[in-house]
């Protein structure tokens, strides 16, 4: 008996003992707990900021200065909180607003240097006299020495930021750089001062970096043709092929242009600083090395602006220029359907210094007509074909510009109505609602962020277009 009772006394210690670690385990466990929650203290108050996911409602304000985009994450306010006023930053990234520190933030005042555009992941492009070269931590680091022909800086960049083409004046030579490898290419082309001359037009890189294209524009425009090089290799891939008014797809996969044994030579530019009409849409596969045309116009259409590109579908603008411009039709020809579209416009008797631009929207075509007394906006719907002035559409100011209807980058554009801006891609809309009629359109350079400033109410509204 006594036994059995000493059995019963162990098994109850063990019992006891083995609740007590239970709990001790329980207490560390939330000790721990406890210890390692941390909340984070905000310098500037967080509460009047709204995100709804695409949006961003900045109410934080009581009066706003000033609004810029420092680089494509970083907002710059100056304005007053709480009657204290002060620089701020609000930070796409972490969705915070924070008072503006010059050793930390970007300044606006580079000394010698002019900014020309942030390359993503490297630095602040920039010149320094005839010099191009990238700012990090505010230390210039010279690329090229001098890209100047006539006192002008010959450079462009590709879409994407990749790459820079420019031209070396110390050695007369046309040069591709490529900023994440630091590397160098020599394109052996042949250039001249006709060429250097006219760089903006005859001298291209590809959007995404792997091309340089340069037209050789003779005086009889039917003698103009063109040769392409691969912007790392310097490879030649096309030589001397008949064609004029180079447009590049988007992937580079290839470039379209006018046949220019077909072309009509006009006395004095036109639409788009153009000199001539075209008659046949050519187009070469840089991969594939191969030549092929999309069409042959009727007897009285001509090709009268350049060639559009929006992802695999590109369209033009056909009609007739004399002591006027007519437009007859929209044309479209998409690579990945292989399907030919047109749309009828009839449009007749515009100056001849009449500017065009056309946007191509989610569900139809946007056409911009521009001369010095008068702006047009045409909507050509793309399944009704149905084509009527697009009244619609407002004009709107940038920090930097006034009476804008469109604001174009980064293969976005920028629309806005009495009740909403519109940032569209041609695939997909994103929008943001106007509270008053009172604001500034505020876009980073990538067009990655739009902002909106009220004036009146002191809000700052931001869409993430991504």
């Amino acid at each position: 008996m006594k036994k059995k009772l000493n059995i019963k006394h162990a098994i109850f210690l063990v019992i006891v003992v083995l609740l007590l670690i239970k709990l001790m385990q329980l207490t560390v466990l939330e000790d721990v707990s406890i210890t390692d929650r941390e909340v984070k203290k905000f310098e500037v108050s967080q509460e009047n900021i709204i995100s709804s996911g695409q949006e961003i409602i900045i109410k934080s304000f009581d009066e706003i200065d000033r609004v810029k985009w420092l680089n494509n994450e970083q907002l710059l306010i100056v304005g007053s909180i709480k009657g204290i006023q002060n620089k701020y930053i609000f930070d796409i990234a972490n969705y915070e607003l924070m008072r503006y520190k010059e050793d930390e933030h970007a300044l606006d005042d580079y000394g010698d240097y002019t900014v020309i555009k942030e390359i993503p992941n490297i630095g602040l492009l920039s010149t320094d006299g005839k010099s191009l070269g990238v700012l990090i931590d505010r230390k210039y680091h010279e690329i090229i020495g001098d890209v100047t022909y006539d006192n002008i800086m010959r450079y462009k960049l590709s879409d994407d930021l990749s790459k820079m083409l420019f031209y070396n004046a110390s050695k007369d030579t046309i040069v591709t750089y490529s900023f994440e490898k630091e590397f160098y290419r020599t394109i052996k082309a042949p250039i001249n001062s006709s060429i250097l001359g006219n760089f903006k037009d005859c001298v291209q890189i590809s959007p995404v970096g792997g091309y340089v294209s340069i037209e050789y524009r003779n005086d009889i425009s039917e003698e103009s043709y063109f040769s392409i090089y691969g912007a790392d290799s310097g490879k030649l891939y096309a030589e001397d092929v008949f064609g004029i008014q180079l447009s590049w797809a988007p992937d580079d996969s290839r470039v379209c242009y006018f046949y220019s044994k077909e072309v009509l030579q006009l006395e004095e530019s036109t639409v788009e600083g153009m000199d001539f009409m075209g008659k046949r849409i050519g187009y070469y596969d840089v991969e594939n090395k191969s030549i092929d045309y999309i069409a042959t116009l009727s007897e009285d259409d001509r090709l009268i602006s350049k060639v559009y590109w929006s992802d695999s579908m590109i369209t033009t603008l056909t009609g007739d220029i004399d002591d006027k411009i007519s437009i007859h039709t929209l044309l479209s020809y998409d690579f990945d359907s292989e399907i030919y579209n047109e749309w009828t416009l009839n449009l007749t008797d515009l100056d001849v210094d009449t500017k065009v631009e056309l946007l191509n929207d989610v569900d139809a075509f946007i056409l911009l007509l521009e001369d010095s007394k008068t702006q047009q906006v045409m909507r050509i719907e793309k399944d009704s074909k149905e084509v009527f002035s697009y009244n619609d559409i407002k004009s709107f100011d940038t920090i930097d510009e006034s009476d804008l209807y469109y604001y174009k980058g980064q293969n976005k554009f920028i629309t806005v109505d009495d009740q909403m801006v519109t940032v569209s891609n041609g695939k997909s809309q994103g929008f943001i609602q106007l509270d008053e009629t009172s604001y500034y359109i505020i876009p980073n350079e990538a067009l990655t962020q739009i902002g909106v400033w009220f004036i009146q109410s002191n809000e700052i509204k931001i869409l993430n277009t991504n």
